[in-house]
């Protein structure tokens, strides 16, 4: 009994509170020194943290001054409160700022475990001696093993912390609670040996077995303490090792490991196929194997910019063992040990692929795919270009007579033929004195210089008088020309394309066959167009344009997913005037704007008949323009509309053009945002035609892409492209559907080449919104299904 008598002095109640406290605050110090992590340091956070861990450590050293009975007056007491509060400040402030430091060097660790036990004694033995003034007695030899005890706990207790604060992994739960347990224990036990250490016993001032419970507790509670450490790093080293292998080994991309003079240290398997080499012969090999002596100097500067700390991508070749070049995005990184760079780590990725279908994109974008000439977008681009040189330049626009009529007659196929052999032969009559190019159908635009364009083009009048032979054929189309002088007629580009429009049709109108030079006098022609443009307007405003609906067809659940809405306008005395007659003139005029918020007004009550009626409405597409995608509050109408009618916006998709894509893309991927969130649809109409890149795909808010009937009319030469559209298609989540299909044939190949969705007279041309009501009704499904 003599032996726990002598220790009465603790109230138990105090020691359990006591070591709660101390448990308490090593899980707040913890949960603080990872959240100022996250804030990466922030000294707002810091100081929070600090503030928080100071209070509830106080309060595990106060809770000891009260569970001895030795008095104490309230004065001494807030005298000990300031000086412990500072010392339990300093002490967590420091704490949490080094094991925040990421790489806590040696000289570091054992500081900050000094200053961290010089703050525990601070506040217990200095904060105790104005505590208990009267009943200080100091026993050297006690008090020299607490300030052991106090360091060695510092030391485990500052590892695990900086431990467990620079650790990601998720699963450290259990390392944190045993941890705090453990440090906890030794950190309560603390207070304790140092009252013993320093105040006045009843038994004395004579060392007793008693007194020595507390210290063999610390030291048991340390040995503890030692030990989680060195457990959870050695569980912490093992996981890292794991992790790094994994993600080295497995890693989809080559990972190449390099040291500092630039030699191959370690590569994965990926690294081997893609170089050629096995990993044996790629251990040892400097990066310039690699690389030709283009690429060598531009990747050796990228490195070194790595290793001061500048990390960018590389897009370049390599060479691989057999000498093929392989395209590649090589990331570099440095490797950094202790804040030591050990070397590089490159990843790289074979971007082969990527690459030529971009390179295919990127044709099309300046290319006609069938003829594969110049297209439209090149041509303005060569025109700015000869405009800011200030040089003399003519446009010569071809139209070929009868191509129309042959082209219906032989078929789509004949008539592809008919274009190239065109595109050869005017490229063989300018050679190198101009540009031919196709801007659409068969419409063709020359650039040359003025002086020699009256020569030219009588040598192309002149060349088309004699009859072609294709696939055995002969067939003669005679050519239009209409041509317009740069800068004598005109220095704006669109008028410039304008007169030598009208140049063109000035000469089909005077017997076709020939060419015509623009004059103003030609102008006046247009006032037809102006007669179009009144009625037009009437038209719109009298509603009296009509609305068709060609279906969209799954070609494997063989049932309509949706259809197109189409416009058609019969005029008093001239009937039906073709789409391609008189949207350009809507266009010209501004008409587009109120046309097009016409079709999507009358479509939106035609869908909320549909459903009032009980029908199935499947997803309707409505043809929008630039013009008015760009009008101020468009999204807004539209959005007004399906609210009005009552039907949700799932029901409607709009398609816009290639030609939308590559303009005002900032204001147009507004627009397109605001209306996919309320679940509206976007496709791009024409897809492949020659304006949209991978760039803009990538960043626009669209959800489907139509691949162009000039590719399915061509199907069997095509089908490379068309395969590269879908794989991009998918590639980027988009869904992809076929325009312009007329054959089974085609059907079959698309599904084949993986496009499900198709639209086109094979299955219905467009037809009046009774008769489509009529084939909605008979289930979705079609003859030729």
């Amino acid at each position: 009994m003599g032996y726990f008598t002598e220790i009465y002095f603790f109230d138990y109640k105090f020691i359990i509170l006591t070591v709660f406290f101390a448990v308490a605050s090593c899980v707040i110090g913890i949960e603080f020194s990872k959240k100022v992590r996250i804030v990466h340091g922030k000294g707002k956070s810091l100081l929070q943290g600090s503030a928080l861990l100071a209070v509830s450590f106080w309060l595990t050293h106060a809770s000891v001054a009260f569970s001895v009975d030795v008095p104490f007056s309230m004065m001494a007491f807030g005298i000990y409160s300031i000086v412990s509060l500072f010392f339990c400040f300093w002490g967590s402030f420091i704490a949490l700022k080094i094991s925040n430091l990421g790489s806590v060097t040696g000289k570091q660790y054992i500081s900050g475990s000094i200053l961290i036990a010089i703050s525990i004694l601070g506040t217990d033995a200095l904060g105790y001696s104005f505590l208990f003034h009267d009943d200080m007695d100091w026993k050297v030899s006690l008090l020299i093993v607490t300030g052991l005890l106090t360091l060695g706990c510092s030391f485990s207790l500052f590892r695990f912390l900086i431990q467990i604060t620079n650790d990601d992994h998720v699963g450290i739960g259990k390392w944190k609670h045993i941890g705090s347990v453990a440090a906890g224990a030794a950190l309560a036990g603390i207070p304790f040996i140092t009252l013993i250490s320093i105040i006045r016993l009843d038994g004395g001032n004579a060392i007793t077995p008693g007194m020595l419970t507390p210290f063999i507790f610390v030291i048991l509670a340390h040995l503890l303490l030692m030990l989680v450490p060195d457990l959870f790093g050695d569980r912490l080293l093992l996981k890292h090792s794991h992790a790094y292998k994994s993600l080295f080994n497995h890693n989809p991309g080559g990972v190449f490991s390099v040291d500092l003079k630039g030699n191959v240290v370690n590569a994965n398997e990926a690294a081997s196929r893609i170089t050629g080499y096995p990993n044996e012969e790629l251990i040892g090999l400097s990066i310039d194997s690699f690389f030709d002596e283009r690429n060598k100097q531009a990747i050796n500067v990228a490195l070194h910019n790595v290793l001061d700390g500048r990390i960018i991508n590389i897009e370049t070749q390599i060479l691989q063992k057999q000498g093929t070049s392989v395209n590649v995005r090589i990331t570099p990184i440095r490797s950094m040990i202790n804040n030591q760079m050990m070397g590089t780590f490159a990843i790289v990725e074979d971007i082969t692929e990527k690459k030529e279908s971009e390179q295919k994109i990127k044709f099309l974008a300046y290319h006609d795919e069938l003829t594969k000439l110049p297209n439209r977008s090149m041509v303005k681009n060569e025109i700015a270009v000869l405009a800011k040189e200030n040089t003399h330049f003519s446009m010569m626009l071809i139209d070929f007579d009868r191509f129309k009529r042959i082209n219906d007659t032989f078929g789509h196929s004949f008539g592809d033929k008919i274009l190239i052999h065109i595109g050869d032969q005017l490229s063989r009559l300018i050679g190198s004195q101009g540009i031919v190019s196709r801007i659409g159908g068969d419409e063709f635009l020359i650039l040359v210089p003025s002086a020699k364009n009256k020569p030219l083009a009588e040598s192309i009048i002149s060349e088309f008088n004699t009859p072609m032979l294709i696939n055995g054929i002969e067939v003669l189309l005679t050519a239009s020309m209409g041509i317009a002088n740069y800068p004598a007629h005109t220095t704006n580009i669109d008028d410039l394309f304008k007169y030598a429009d009208i140049a063109m049709y000035h000469s089909k109108e005077n017997g076709a066959n020939g060419y015509s030079f623009y004059n103003s006098a030609m102008a006046d022609t247009a006032l037809n167009k102006l007669d179009m443009e009144n009625d037009l307007r009437a038209a719109i405003e009298n509603k009296e344009l009509m609305l068709y609906f060609q279906p969209k067809f799954n070609t494997v659940h063989k049932k309509i997913i949706g259809s197109e809405v189409l416009i058609r306008w019969k005029r008093d005395l001239q009937g039906f005037i073709p789409p391609n007659v008189f949207i350009p003139v809507a266009e010209e005029s501004g008409l587009i704007v109120p046309l097009e918020r016409f079709v999507i007004e009358e479509t939106c009550r035609v869908i909320s008949d549909w459903l009032e009626k009980g029908k199935e409405v499947k997803r309707v597409s409505i043809n929008i323009s630039l013009i008015t995608l760009l009008q101020e509050g468009f999204a807004a109408y539209v959005l007004e509309k399906i609210s009005e009618f009552h039907i949700a916006g799932n029901l409607l998709e709009l398609e816009i053009t290639e030609r939308v894509v590559m303009k005002n893309e900032d204001d147009v991927n507004s627009t397109l945002h605001k209306l996919r969130e309320q679940g509206i649809k976007i496709s791009i109409d024409d897809f492949g035609t020659g304006y949209s890149s991978l760039s803009y795909l990538d960043k626009l808010n669209v959800d489907i892409l139509k691949i162009d009937q000039s590719f399915i009319r061509n199907i069997q030469q095509k089908k490379e492209v068309i395969s590269a559209i879908i794989s991009l298609a998918k590639s980027l989540n988009l869904r992809v559907i076929a325009e312009g299909v007329e054959t089974l044939n085609q059907v079959e190949l698309l599904r084949y080449l993986g496009c499900e969705e198709v639209q086109g007279y094979y299955y219905s041309p467009p037809v009046p919104i009774e008769e489509f009501e009529r084939q909605l009704e008979h289930k979705y499904r079609f003859q030729n299904a």
